[in-house]
């Protein structure tokens, strides 16, 4: 059976890059149209060129899921251009390494603050426009250290598994036939893992960082 999106809007986070842009493109070819959500504006503006790429649907809007006011704007600007939310794929995140003893509450903080908070700020948004359409679906990229823990980066086990909880949380409040589920990534060639696997290695860092952007629209690296 073949699945088709046509006419329907979905909104991806962390589309600049990495999963999120391999997501937006594949939502493209689908037939929907894609809205980018992403504080990376550069990156951002090249994602959406390509994803609207053969005359597709395709729009990036400057967004910090972090700040509840900008995700307030980005998702209103959205509904307004397109006619409202069917799908929302909460992608975003960011990566930081350390030990337990070495991490500070600020590093703890923006973690928080970007992968989980971001989930919540989203979600609240784009909500209202999905129940306002009798339905949607949100889809919350998590990852398979939310069943195992790296010695590297305390916060991630925490913030991942929290975000399986923060994706059933809204079922009480979305419409009827709407969907929510997480998606536990696995490691690949992406951003953020390259230059986490070369930490306190700056020419190994370097390099590896380069390479994965060159892979970028080949693989999903992030």
């Amino acid at each position: 059976m073949s699945i088709r999106f046509d006419n329907k809007v979905v909104l991806v986070t962390g589309g600049a890059m990495g999963i999120g842009l391999a997501t937006a493109k594949k939502f493209a070819e689908l037939g929907a149209k894609v809205a980018i959500l992403d504080r990376d504006a550069p990156a951002g503006q090249k994602a959406a060129q390509a994803v609207g790429s053969g005359g597709r649907a395709a729009r990036f809007v400057e967004c910090d899921v972090a700040d509840e006011a900008s995700v307030a704007r980005g998702v209103k600007t959205i509904g307004e251009e397109f006619g409202g939310v069917d799908v929302l794929v909460s992608n975003a995140g960011i990566q930081r390494y350390g030990d337990v003893v070495g991490t500070s509450e600020e590093l703890w903080n923006e973690v928080m603050d970007v992968n989980l908070k971001g989930c919540f700020h989203v979600a609240k948004a784009a909500l209202p426009l999905m129940i306002a359409r009798a339905g949607g679906a949100i889809v919350v990229v998590a990852s398979v250290q939310t069943f195992t823990a790296g010695r590297r980066d305390p916060p991630a086990g925490t913030r991942r598994f929290c975000r399986l909880d923060v994706t059933h949380t809204p079922r009480k409040f979305s419409a009827p036939g709407g969907h929510l589920q997480a998606v536990d990534a696995g490691a690949g060639p992406t951003l953020i893992l390259s230059v986490g696997a070369c930490a306190g290695h700056p020419r190994r860092q370097k390099t590896s960082a380069r390479r994965a952007r060159d892979r970028r629209g080949q693989s999903s690296p992030r």
